[in-house]
């Protein structure tokens, strides 16, 4: 899928791409970051990036540098009627990630296919956007991540947007989900957005390929009757081949709305890699 992401979130753009680094705009701000799957030649010289950057990340000292405004710390975006704080942390990540806008138009579109208000689940949710719309379309929603600091900057988010009705939750994502499990608790939309590799509540380690299947199995005993799962898979391991047999393994009764690889595209026609995205109904009527 050559997805145009800015046509889903016009205040980001993917400007140019290229030897393994990007630019991009996040509303007034223009960043050059670290890009793995940028594997062509960028269409403008690495000078002219400069020029136009505020702000850029070294990867082998790990830390951003600041060409215009020397005191940047936070600054906004939007997405529809709702405003976002965007802000430098110590890796690459600044608060967003712009090809889940694709997946919070669906958000949107899907809520009115479902009887009741439908129970929401994210799943390393990280700072909450996709928590936010989901709960300004009317879900009922819990948000799940390791870091405290991130739930606080999802909270404040959250407040900013005047939405308090989410349960925001720091913990550990397969400890959370055997818990609901043995609860009996079911959620009509789960979505989930796991790192290849990262570190969860007291510092237990993720790694996509070993803890994926043993937290689908799970999930897929937590689904109501009437659900929905968006997968959002970033693993370098990931293929249409294993997407399929994941899908096989636990969704085998539900219907494939999406199963593709999701390419950014630039303002010059180059693609980046955003990974596999797979979107499962069952039970799910689309209302025109």
């Amino acid at each position: 899928m050559n997805i145009n992401i800015s046509s889903y979130l016009p205040d980001y753009e993917l400007i140019d791409c290229g030897n393994h680094k990007k630019l991009e705009r996040f509303g007034d701000i223009i960043a050059i970051r670290p890009e793995i799957s940028a594997n062509t030649s960028p269409k403008l010289k690495f000078t002219e990036w400069e020029n136009v950057a505020d702000i850029s990340f070294d990867a082998e000292n790990n830390v951003w540098i600041k060409h215009k405004d020397k005191s940047l710390v936070e600054w906004g975006m939007t997405y529809r009627e709702l405003n976002f704080k965007l802000r430098l942390t110590n890796f690459k990540h600044i608060g967003i990630f712009p090809e889940q806008a694709i997946n919070w138009d669906y958000i949107s579109k899907i809520k009115a296919c479902f009887n009741n208000v439908p129970s929401f689940l994210n799943l390393f949710g990280y700072t909450g956007i996709s928590s936010i719309v989901a709960a300004s379309n009317n879900y009922k929603v819990t948000h799940i991540e390791a870091l405290k600091q991130i739930i606080n900057w999802g909270k404040q988010q959250a407040l900013d947007n005047n939405i308090t009705c989410i349960r925001w939750i720091a913990d550990d994502v397969l400890k959370f989900v055997e818990r609901e499990n043995r609860r009996k608790n079911k959620y009509n939309f789960i979505i989930i957005d796991p790192p290849a590799i990262g570190y969860g509540k007291g510092g237990k380690r993720w790694i996509f390929e070993k803890d994926i299947m043993p937290l689908l199995d799970m999930l897929s005993q937590i689904l109501d009757n009437q659900a929905v799962v968006v997968l959002n898979l970033y693993s370098h391991s990931m293929n249409e081949k294993f997407s399929h047999k994941l899908i096989l393994e636990y969704f085998k009764d539900f219907n494939i709305e999406t199963n593709g690889i999701v390419l950014g595209k630039s303002s010059y026609g180059d693609t980046i890699n955003h990974g596999q995205l797979i979107r499962l109904e069952r039970n799910i009527e689309i209302v025109e």
